[in-house]
């Protein structure tokens, strides 16, 4: 049961891993799409803090604490989000272009579906591509300022405490850190003679009639101090 418990808590944090990476870049590029669009300043030098952002947001989401794993996927979500944090800005841009704005009146189409639909073909994709190329290496760039942290990220052990009756089973001692019970429900944890860390808790002695019985003087049957003396 622990060891699917592990597998499937694996599976999940590889996807928020990928996740959080791809949140964390989209955010990184708003600084971006900002300065290109409204300000059309030169924006290239901000794909460092898409970079950055993809790593906490990766780690924000718990990724997956594989090395390989966590530096392909940052690398990957700051790259497309640059690319789309571009061709945003070029949608922004152009649909506010007084010539553009007369085609598509002059096409029957609204202007922001005209210059999204003449923005897709393959000549006007490579030309964004180019734009921001130097930007997506200083993405990557960004990624290798933090590397360290990747790396100290994924190094980190994870410590896990699990109780009884938690596990991912209906097994009471399912998630007991001592190992299963071997005296049943009535046993405790403690020091026995054989070793285990469990003891078996003694029985109460039971009369006939299924009370308890009590001990009284002079009923000790190893005839012990308790017991009273015969007169000589």
């Amino acid at each position: 049961m622990q060891q699917q418990c592990s597998e499937k808590s694996d599976a999940f944090s590889y996807l928020s891993g990928f996740l959080g990476a791809l949140l964390g870049a989209a955010v990184g590029a708003v600084p971006w799409f900002l300065v290109s669009t409204f300000l059309e300043l030169y924006s290239s030098w901000l794909g460092l803090v898409v970079g950055i952002c993809a790593f906490f947001g990766y780690k924000l989401l718990k990724g997956a604490k594989n090395k390989g794993y966590a530096i392909t996927v940052i690398i990957i979500c700051s790259v497309l989000m640059i690319y789309v944090s571009e061709f945003c800005s070029y949608w922004v841009v152009l649909s506010q272009d007084p010539e553009w704005i007369a085609e598509a009146e002059a096409e029957s189409f609204s202007v922001g579906s005209y210059v999204f639909w003449s923005l897709v073909y393959p000549d006007n994709l490579l030309e964004i591509l180019k734009s921001s190329v130097i930007g997506m290496l200083l993405g990557v760039a960004g990624v290798c300022c933090m590397l360290k942290n990747v790396i100290r990220y994924c190094s980190a052990v994870t410590l896990q405490t699990a109780q009884p009756g938690q596990g991912c089973g209906t097994d009471q001692y399912s998630a007991n850190p001592y190992g299963a019970n071997p005296y049943g429900t009535d046993a405790a944890p403690g020091d026995s003679s054989d070793g285990s860390i469990y003891t078996a808790v003694p029985e109460t002695p039971q009369t006939d009639n299924g009370t308890a019985a009590e001990a009284q003087p002079g009923n000790a049957e190893s005839g012990g101090d308790d017991a009273p003396q015969g007169g000589q």
